[in-house]
């Protein structure tokens, strides 16, 4: 019984210690500011956010809300495949013109864990 209610503490321990991702040269206020890309900043974001993507590799959807705020959509799919969708620039919320209705998205992709595993931008 001892080395459960350990294990549990530890783990809570662990859990509660982890550092939220460090994104270099990352504004991530700009990035929350802008949900659905129209207002351009997270097209010039993307470029340094993509340079840095093996560091959300890996992390939870809890930490990836912490790094990255709400994502545009939310998606969950057939075996419990989740992913979370970031519009970068000519959203329907956009009022796009007939010019600019190519839709660029960063879609991030979670295992069965939870964790992120793949890392897409759709241009």
């Amino acid at each position: 019984m001892r080395s459960k209610l350990s294990f549990f503490l530890f783990f809570l321990l662990a859990v509660a210690c982890t550092k939220p991702v460090q994104l270099t040269g990352f504004d991530v206020q700009s990035w929350q500011a802008d949900p659905n890309g129209c207002l351009g900043y997270r097209k010039g974001l993307i470029d340094t956010l993509m340079a840095q993507k093996h560091k959300l590799l890996g992390l939870g959807q809890d930490e990836i809300l912490v790094a990255l705020g709400e994502p545009t959509r939310h998606e969950i799919h057939k075996r419990s495949r989740q992913f979370f969708i970031y519009a970068i620039s000519s959203t329907q919320a956009c009022n796009p013109t007939p010019k600019q209705l190519k839709k660029e998205n960063l879609t991030l992709r979670f295992n069965a864990l939870g964790r992120v595993h793949e890392i897409i931008y759709y241009r």
